[in-house]
């Protein structure tokens, strides 16, 4: 669904004349692509034929063409009264001079651009200038609407001036009402006071009494301006005292006070006073009302109008302003601007705009009759101006209306001591920047109202300054961008919707064989032939970032991200991640030439299925250093040592090896490792390096296991070299170190404790067919998973004192 800004400006209708078919084209597709509606004309007539028959709402108009230039297009403008408001840009590619700003100002165009134009500063000149004369129509409605309202209150009641008013209203009273005095009253704007403005018949004393008249003071007045009471004759107004009195004096005997009411505001009172106590008729007392009611539309009207007239003014003066906002980013020349242009709303003798310099006051600008000599530039101390700093801290305006006897109040450097007095704050974001104040040589000079309206043009110089710094703000980043995008190493492209080249840096040149020299401007297809680029530019063409990696010059491999950016294009950077290419082959080399070391080793103590788990879980296996609870089972030959005295040493190899590879098979496949091999002495363990559950009880069944199975190869010696030999095999549990120990050229992968100490006096002290464990390893063995037969308690003193040891024989 469109936007409201989009609809808005689909409705709104732009006149682009321009001699030159290149530019023509191109700003009339721009401003289309903003949702324009566009009336392109080569030239001034057909641009004037155009305006006869289309209804346009901005023009943007070329200084140089034939037949009609630009200027003179614009004094035609203003002299046809259907065109006369019409918003008029002129634009020229050569750099005018300030005369030929002031040429184009004065013949009525709006705005002033040079070629080429950029797209940003154009959007926001049309804004700016249509909201101007969206808001001058909106002005210029309300004036019509008034002229009518004028001009029929007029003929009704033929007054056309507050001062005419009175006399006038007490003519027509004394031509519907059969009366012989009348007073005028007006209600101030407060409704406290009721103020004396014209009588007849009345006495001077009358006059002078009742010149000022507070209304909470009489409850009765109060009653009728407030329309709940209306008194008719002097009965109704007998216990009044003051009335009385004066009824005595001038001679009336009755009364009749009807309030000056128009919609929800009571402007005045008039006061109907008769010689002959009466009764007043219902149809007279409708006249009356009716009268009053007239009355008070006139006043409504004519302060409406004069309300209007100054607004107008204002809207008038903030246009200008707006235009030279728009002209110029010179921020001295617009806050003298909003000076010159305030004066012709509000009087002052003297005005400035303060800016504020830490704990200081910048004079900016100032206007007005100033005694010393050169005020711009000079620095003021807050410290000395207290009303200026409640006005920086509140960010509230102050008006003193009596500015001589406030002594609070104190004169500006090069001002006489004022008389009345105002400052307003200058606010951007929620924070006063500096202050506009003036001041008058006469007192009662200001109000709130006038505070309200030197507080638009305290907006306008806020703006101001804020444009001024934003603009020197955006040429500082705009510097800082270009030194970064020059001396980055990644590439970074940009291009508009149109695919045309809006930015790229040199390593975009370097990196895609790009021509030399600039490349804005250009399109994207006319310099770029890489199809892997093009193809995730088009992807993010439909509204999404895409990343890739693609090839670059020399077998580079860049990493490319596409990201759109809505309002500008697509923008493209490209990182060289060949080193990175290289450093992660060379990581992966590392890391494989490492898993298979760590596997060679770990294949030395554990099963294959073992190897692999600890590769994945704990590939950091033999650099570790740490204490675990572990079993340890050494298995030991008797009587071999005899034995290969009477064997050839080719036999007693074969026999250790054929020994070493059964026991090894069992430990493995009991999930335990094998952690030395020693002589004839095979030293295992169950839980480490890895832990094992229940690992007592795996510990002894692999004892069990291991004896069965050297009893398989005992008799097998037996017949083949007659040798008779035996095994015993010896188990504790306790705490050890795990870890490898050694040399940097030779480590060996180890545990170290008392645990291994008492394990190896255990197998040193079980015969032939016996398996020796601590009471350590069979505190963990549930007694119903202990098949393997009855226990032996045996005496058995083991390293770190007395322990209990069992005896398990096969």
């Amino acid at each position: 669904m469109a936007s409201r800004t989009e609809r808005v400006q689909s409705s709104l209708t732009i006149l682009v004349v321009d001699d030159s078919v290149d530019d023509l084209i191109m700003l009339s597709a721009l401003l289309r692509t903003q949702g324009y509606r566009v009336l392109p004309a080569r030239d001034g007539s057909e641009a004037l034929a155009l305006l006869r028959r289309e209804r346009v709402d901005l023009a943007i108009v070329d200084v140089v063409m034939p037949d009609l230039d630009g200027f003179e297009f614009c004094q035609q403008l203003r002299s046809r009264e259907h065109t006369s408001w019409l918003p008029v840009i002129l634009v020229t590619a050569v750099r005018s001079e300030l005369e030929d700003r002031i040429r184009g100002l004065d013949v009525g165009a709006d705005d002033f651009l040079l070629k080429p134009v950029q797209r940003d500063i154009l959007q926001a000149r049309i804004r700016s200038l249509l909201r101007i004369k969206a808001a001058g129509e909106d002005l210029q409605r309300d004036h019509n609407r008034l002229r009518v309202l004028n001009y029929a209150v007029a003929r009704l009641i033929g007054v056309n001036s507050l001062q005419e008013l009175p006399a006038l209203t007490i003519s027509a009273a004394l031509a519907v009402a059969e009366c012989q005095q009348v007073a005028f009253f007006e209600l101030d704007k407060n409704g406290n006071s009721l103020s004396l403005l014209e009588t007849h018949g009345l006495s001077e004393a009358y006059q002078r009494s009742f010149q000022q008249l507070p209304v909470g003071q009489d409850s009765r007045t109060a009653a009728i301006l407030e329309g709940t009471r209306m008194i008719g004759d002097m009965q109704a107004a007998s216990g009044d005292a003051l009335y009385q009195e004066w009824a005595d004096r001038e001679g009336f005997q009755a009364l009749l006070e009807v309030p000056l009411r128009g919609g929800e505001r009571v402007w005045g009172l008039l006061a109907l006073y008769y010689e002959q106590a009466r009764a007043f008729g219902e149809g007279e007392v409708d006249i009356l009302v009716t009268l009053a009611g007239q009355v008070a539309l006139v006043i409504e009207r004519l302060h409406r109008f004069a309300l209007e007239q100054r607004r107008r003014q204002v809207a008038e003066s903030l246009r200008r302003v707006a235009q030279i906002i728009n002209a110029t980013l010179d921020p001295g020349e617009v806050l003298e601007l909003i000076l010159r242009q305030l004066a012709a709303v509000v009087s002052y003798r003297n005005a400035y705009v303060l800016l504020r310099q830490g704990q200081e006051l910048l004079v900016a600008a100032c206007e007005g009759e100033f005694e010393s000599g050169a005020v711009g530039g000079r620095q003021i101390s807050l410290a000395d101006y207290s009303l200026l700093q409640e006005v920086l801290v509140t960010g509230e305006s102050i008006v003193v209306s009596r500015a001589r006897v406030d002594k609070h109040v104190r004169a500006l450097p090069g001002e006489a001591p004022p008389a009345s007095w105002m400052s307003v704050p200058l606010v951007v974001r929620g924070k006063a920047i500096g202050l506009l104040t003036i001041s008058s040589a006469h007192e009662g000079t200001y109000d709130r109202e006038i505070a309200d309206i030197v507080l638009l043009f305290a907006r306008q110089a806020a703006l101001a300054v804020e444009n001024a710094r934003l603009f020197q703000q955006v040429q500082e980043e705009r510097r800082k961008l270009e030194a970064i995008l020059e001396q980055t190493t990644d590439a970074v492209l940009a291009v508009d919707d149109e695919q045309q080249i809006l930015l790229a840096n040199p390593s975009v040149q370097r990196f895609l064989g790009l021509p030399a020299g600039p490349l804005q401007g250009l399109s994207l297809d006319q310099v770029l032939q890489h199809e892997s680029l093009q193809a995730l530019l088009n992807q993010a063409g439909q509204g999404l970032g895409v990343t890739a990696e693609v090839a670059g010059l020399d077998g580079k491999r860049l990493y490319a991200s596409v990201s759109p950016i809505a309002g500008v294009g697509q923008v493209v950077i490209m990182q060289d991640i060949t080193p990175l290419k290289e450093l992660e082959k060379m990581r992966l080399q590392a890391e494989r030439a490492e898993r298979d070391r760590l596997r060679q080793t770990l294949s030395r103590y554990l099963g294959p299925d073992i190897v692999d788990q600890v590769l994945l879980e704990r590939h950091n296996l033999l650099d570790r250093r740490e204490r675990v609870d572990v079993v340890i089972t050494f298995a030991d030959i008797r009587g071999f040592t005899a034995a290969v005295a009477n064997l050839l040493p080719e036999t007693a190899v074969e026999m250790l090896n054929e020994f070493f590879t059964a026991m090894t098979r069992i430990v493995y496949k009991s999930g335990g490792a094998v952690i030395d091999l020693i002589g004839d002495e095979l030293m295992a363990s169950f839980g480490a390096p890895l832990p094992c559950a229940s690992a007592s009880e795996r510990a002894v069944e692999t004892a069990v296991s291991l004896l069965m199975e050297f009893n398989r190869l005992h008799g097998r010696w037996q017949d083949l070299w007659g040798v008779d030999l035996g095994l015993g095999v010896g188990l504790d549990r306790g705490q050890a170190v795990m870890g490898n120990v050694g040399t940097a050229e030779r480590l060996s992968f180890t545990l170290v404790g008392n645990v291994v100490n008492r394990a190896h006096r255990l197998v040193e002290q079980a015969g032939t067919g016996e398996i020796l464990l601590s009471s350590r390893v069979l505190e963990d063995i549930h007694p119903a998973r202990c098949p393997w037969g009855e226990l032996e308690e045996v005496d058995e003193i083991l390293p770190g004192g007395p322990e209990r040891a069992y005896c398990l024989r096969l």
